[in-house]
């Protein structure tokens, strides 16, 4: 039995662009079936409040 999945709606090349535009300086890693990890450190005086 496997879990019901669709087709991505968005290349890996929509989601660097996207992750370029929105938080500068992240990195976007390709995995195994559509899946990706993105990572971003948030530089000194942003993030937390």
């Amino acid at each position: 039995m496997t879990a019901p999945t669709t087709d991505p709606q968005e290349t890996l090349a929509d989601i660097r662009v996207a992750a370029a535009r929105e938080l500068p300086g992240a990195k976007v890693r390709g995995r195994l079936s559509w899946r990706y990890t993105l990572v971003f450190d948030a530089p000194h005086g942003r993030g937390r409040a």
